[in-house]
């Protein structure tokens, strides 16, 4: 009877971890979360984190603590919370860049895997992007735009808020798909780039729909079209660039929160349930749509496949266009 008590000793020793993180995950959390946003406050994945942090406080019992750690193109902060606890109380507000920054940055550089280095917790919103010339180009439509280009090869200039960026790679891939030559100009931001292709200095850019809206209702920018390949809800009327003239185009951004890979799954699901609970809400619904974006929940599992579909199509949307960081 002794002797079966070191091997029964041994044996709870073997489950002790995981029966130590049930008893953490079903007093989670215990203390207050931190929300990465790796851009500066101000934008829409800064406004938008501090709506859900407002609100998932109400969910968890715990205050939501948005942190914004902006640098090297979301690589800053990608990599600090990928190195953090897996705890889950360091969470991130990924965006498309997550996806991206792999297949355009030089071998080496980015020290994550997308797939690998983080736990999906939900999809929060899917952002539209939306293609907008000067009005002083003589163009009024996407098949006008590409006729146009075609007549004035290397003529025309597109800005980007930066090498590596969704519109930057959007841009490339509506050139490729389009067989159309203009040329990259590279800014640091998207408020620089279209206060350019307002005044003339460049012709085109994709840009955020929230960040060009105001400028379109303006009469200071001409939208030609949509960048997501369905119709968005906060713009109905706007044309998909498929539909316009360019059938398949798709390149749409998002906005989803991640965890470090290892995140307890009872932790994952608190975290989902409550994102989910604060997307219903009507008032929140209204507050993302002001913003132009598409509120799009999800479970972890339909996150975690949208992250590898996206990955896969970025690698080859760079691959095809040669796209890449310098």
């Amino acid at each position: 009877m002794h002797a079966r008590l070191p091997r029964a000793f041994a044996r709870l020793l073997l489950f002790a971890p995981a029966l130590v993180s049930a008893a953490e995950a079903t007093s989670y959390p215990t203390r207050p979360l931190h929300l990465v946003v790796p851009f500066t406050s101000g934008g829409i994945a800064d406004i938008m984190s501090r709506v859900l942090a407002e609100r998932l406080k109400d969910s968890l019992g715990q205050p939501v603590i948005v942190e914004n750690r902006p640098g090297a193109g979301t690589l800053l902060a990608s990599e600090y919370v990928q190195r953090a606890e897996a705890d889950g109380y360091t969470l991130m507000m990924a965006a498309s860049s997550l996806t991206i920054a792999p297949s355009v940055y030089p071998k080496g550089r980015v020290k994550y895997d997308p797939e690998r280095d983080f736990t999906p917790i939900s999809l929060v919103a899917e952002v539209p992007q939306v293609l907008v010339v000067s009005p002083s180009l003589p163009v009024g439509s996407v098949a006008e735009l590409i006729r146009y280009a075609r007549k004035h090869p290397g003529q025309l200039n597109y800005a980007s808020a930066g090498a590596g960026t969704s519109n930057h790679l959007g841009a490339e891939h509506f050139k490729q798909m389009a067989h159309v030559s203009i040329t990259h100009v590279p800014y640091k931001g998207t408020v620089p780039g279209l206060n350019d292709v307002m005044t003339g200095n460049v012709q085109m850019m994709f840009a955020d729909l929230a960040a060009a809206d105001p400028f379109i209702q303006a009469g200071r920018l001409k939208a030609l079209g949509l960048t997501n390949a369905k119709p968005s809800a906060a713009r109905p009327e706007l044309p998909t660039i498929a539909q316009a003239g360019v059938p398949d185009y798709d390149s749409k951004s998002w906005l989803g929160v991640v965890a470090p890979a290892g995140t307890p799954p009872a932790i994952v699901a608190r975290l989902n349930a409550g994102i989910a609970k604060v997307l219903a809400q009507p008032e929140v619904k209204r507050r993302f749509q002001a913003l132009n974006v598409d509120v799009a929940p999800s479970s972890p599992e339909e996150f975690r496949n949208y992250i590898s579909a996206d990955t896969a199509r970025w690698a080859r949307i760079a691959k095809e266009t040669g796209a890449s960081v310098d």
